[in-house]
């Protein structure tokens, strides 16, 4: 297994039974950056870490990530149902993937004509070919509050400068009218933003937060299903819900025919009743160029100083990452931001603010900073943290802040929770981290999944869906 990409570290490798595997691992020595390894079993997450595997909960029959993700997928258990895990591997793999199987595996007899390209003492590999789908020229992406000092404008922003990188023209909209009619269009939608969700059925729509348990967003996305009879192509960056019941998420459901959810974790969709969705974690900063150069200049003897970012809000839990710095008495940097989304958030954040400045604002050790920065701005500010700190408590939306974190190469520790495993950030509770602990993980760097590379795999799905026209 080990030679079967030698030297080909950027290839995206999915480990379908990834618990107690050691191939995974030894790819992982080698260098290869993009190793997902998926189990059902909880333990998935009691595998040895590592910066370059991004563990998680997954059905290796019906995994949900987006068509033509991966470069290679395997699975070395000779009893595998080959019926359908074929079937979804072919689906996930890209155009010449390779699918590699155990020597003994039977292949069923719907896959009969499936030849080998290469047979060893313990694996044959399958090489899949397949039509894809093409980028789009053109994306619109509307967001109603763009000019804003709020989360949804930041992953706006950092959507469609990544995007635009990949040479794809990004339109910026308040309004969906007001889009170019031609274009492929991504709506940003929360319940803040107000915003109405468009008739047309090819429109991605990119909600933050979805389907609590009340009943006025239960209530308005049934009149949704009543009034338009189809639910749009749904992107689920942050679900904002617990668990189903009679009336929301089972008619919900009921609609999803022919349509796709996207979400940015699995377990969280099935538990929350869902059954047709993608997954497609955050979009987050591309790396600085010079991280890596920076880091190597990063001297032993540098004072440790930690630091910590993000709206002012008690799920953030500033109040740990002051009482860590209070306890270690090392530099600790705090930066907190005003949510402008509705004026509710804006008293809410302030209100905060001065509670965390009137507890901890004697700590001479302690900076608290009050702004709303870029990401440049950010990255400047932290830039001489030797680790950032997450102290945010499990609630059920992915986490922004933590994502970028993971872009600016250094390490980050957070408690350990479904945020800080999707983020593959180091797991552990605050109140055990200490002097040594951070000396022990002074460079350990973080290799978070980008969400970059799950969105072109839509964008090129979506537009061969609609034909493959390029707009």
């Amino acid at each position: 297994m080990q030679t079967l990409l030698k030297g080909e570290w950027n290839k995206y490798v999915l480990s379908a039974e990834a618990l107690g595997d050691k191939n995974i691992l030894a790819f992982a020595k080698q260098g290869f950056r993009h190793l997902h390894g998926i189990s059902l079993e909880q333990e998935i997450y009691n595998m040895p870490d590592h910066t370059w595997i991004k563990y998680s909960v997954n059905n290796m029959y019906d995994t949900h990530y987006p068509d033509g993700m991966f470069n290679v997928v395997y699975n070395l258990n000779p009893r595998v149902d080959t019926g359908s895990f074929v079937n979804e591997a072919q689906r996930i793999l890209s155009n010449n993937g390779l699918l590699v199987l155990h020597k003994k595996a039977r292949m069923h007899p719907i896959f009969k004509d499936m030849q080998p390209i290469r047979v060893g003492k313990t694996i044959k590999v399958y090489q899949i070919s397949k039509a894809e789908g093409r980028l789009p020229r053109q994306v619109s992406i509307i967001c109603r509050n763009l000019g804003k000092k709020e989360g949804t404008v930041y992953t706006t922003q950092r959507m469609a400068k990544r995007l635009e990188e990949c040479g794809i023209k990004v339109g910026l909209y308040k309004r969906y009218a007001d889009a170019p009619k031609n274009s492929i269009k991504i709506v940003e939608w929360a319940l803040g933003l107000k915003t109405p969700i468009p008739k047309d059925p090819n429109a991605i729509i990119q909600a933050h937060e979805l389907l609590r348990e009340t009943n006025d967003i239960g209530f308005s996305w049934q009149r949704l299903v009543r009034d338009r009879g189809y639910i749009p192509w749904l992107m689920f960056y942050a679900l904002g819900m617990v668990k189903p019941h009679e009336g929301t998420i089972g008619k919900v459901n009921a609609k999803l025919k022919g349509h796709t959810l996207i979400t940015f974790t699995y377990e969280l969709a099935k538990e929350a009743g869902f059954r047709d969705f993608v997954i497609a974690p955050h979009i987050v900063p591309a790396p600085a160029k010079d991280i890596t150069k920076r880091w190597a200049k990063l001297e032993k003897n540098q004072p440790l100083h930690i630091g910590s970012q993000g709206f002012a809000a008690w799920y953030k839990n500033n109040d740990a990452f002051c009482e860590l710095a209070k306890r270690l008495g090392v530099k600790a940097t705090l930066l907190l931001s005003v949510n402008h989304n509705t004026p509710e958030s804006i008293v809410e954040t302030e209100h905060f603010i001065r509670q965390i400045r009137n507890k901890y604002g004697y700590l001479q050790n302690l900076t608290i900073k009050v702004g709303a920065w870029t990401d440049g701005e950010l990255a400047e500010e932290l830039d001489s943290c030797t680790h950032l700190i997450s102290p945010q408590v499990p609630v059920r939306n992915v986490s922004s802040s933590m994502r970028f974190f993971a872009s600016l190469g250094k390490p980050i520790i957070s408690p350990d929770h479904f945020q800080s495993r999707e983020a593959q950030v180091i797991r552990r509770d605050l109140r055990d981290v200490d002097g040594e602990f951070l000396e022990n993980t002074r460079y350990t760097i973080t290799n978070m999944d980008d969400g970059l590379h799950y969105m072109l795999a839509i964008l090129k799905a979506h537009n061969k869906l609609r034909g493959a026209v390029q707009w």
